[in-house]
């Protein structure tokens, strides 16, 4: 197993080279750019912009530009940013653990909602639960979440007036759990509705996929308790296909969800690089990029170990 970690994560590194570059050559082409906002400005003259893009290194050729970044980042050094001029850094940090906290509590409530329902569909095959649970797994996975994001402002914070419409706490309010989970509230709500409906339905149809095996008839033909084959047999077996949707959205626990953060002006990462996109601030939307891209690798790995946990057919060399 660690020469199969280690031969991974040597091969990845490639991989995360060619994620970088790729990103910061399409950064590179994007109309626009970082200096938009001073030759837009009249009062900026010509030579200011000059002196400007000296200073950022703009003027020197992008593979030079890309050499000097991954340097730098390989130094620890992840650079200013060309709008605040502060660390890069600390930026993310200050924006990661509201998206931290967001994300845990939506996967957390997500898997805890989608779970038993998709295991009890599936257990209960055809049945009034079956059919209203699966209704409301279609209607939660299509319904859009800016959408859904919205009615929610308009019944609950403006008709009802339970809650606040934004942000992620009371401004000039000190700690208050109460406080701090009732902005929490519409966010989590409308985050752990979207997925849940999708993850019940995935596990609903990995189960289905499994109850009818010959190894579940054989242990209920032993006399297993059926809650013991469901749970220890069947679901054991079906848990690989949530383990892999797992490690595609886990990543999202640093992104964060960006309409969700910018609708409900939570100040998290998916804000963070919102804000970056529309002011091309390229150190930013790098570290974010990069950082995304290893949490993406390194989620797709811990799956593969998972899998040999789940099923002892699986051997890694």
């Amino acid at each position: 197993m660690t020469r199969y970690l280690l031969r991974r994560l040597l091969e990845s590194l490639p991989l995360l080279v060619g994620i970088t570059f790729a990103s910061f050559v399409l950064l590179k082409l994007t109309p626009g750019g970082p200096m938009a906002a001073y030759m837009e400005n009249a009062d900026v003259s010509r030579a200011d912009v000059a002196r400007i893009r000296a200073q950022l290194g703009l003027d020197d050729p992008a593979p030079l530009q890309y050499l000097r970044w991954i340097g730098n980042v390989a130094r620890g050094d992840w650079g200013s940013s060309f709008v605040t001029h502060e660390s890069v850094a600390a930026r993310i940090w200050e924006r990661l653990p509201a998206t931290l906290t967001l994300m845990t509590v939506v996967f957390v409530l997500m898997l805890l909602i989608a779970v038993p329902l998709g295991v009890l569909c599936a257990a209960r095959q055809g049945s009034w639960l079956d059919y209203a649970v699966s209704a409301l797994a279609f209607v939660g996975q299509a319904m859009p979440p800016f959408w859904f994001g919205l009615l929610a402002i308009l019944l609950f914070s403006l008709q009802l007036g339970w809650l606040p419409t934004s942000g992620s706490a009371t401004i000039g309010m000190g700690f208050n759990p109460v406080d701090r989970l009732k902005h929490m509230a519409m966010p989590v709500g409308v985050l752990a509705a979207v997925f849940a409906g999708g993850y019940t339905r995935y596990v609903r149809a990995s189960m289905l996929e499994v109850i009818h095996q010959d190894y579940i008839r054989t242990a209920r033909a032993k006399g297993l308790h059926e809650q013991g084959v469901i749970v220890r047999h069947a679901f054991k077996n079906a848990a690989q296909p949530l383990v892999t949707l797992l490690a595609i959205d886990l990543p999202e626990l640093f992104t964060g969800a960006v309409v969700i953060e910018t609708i409900f002006a939570w100040p998290g990462m998916g804000r963070l690089f919102l804000e970056s996109i529309v002011r091309l601030d390229y150190p930013v939307l790098m570290a974010i990029l990069t950082i995304s891209a290893v949490l993406i690798i390194l989620s797709n790995l811990v799956a593969d170990v998972v899998y040999g946990f789940l099923d002892p057919r699986i051997r890694y060399r």
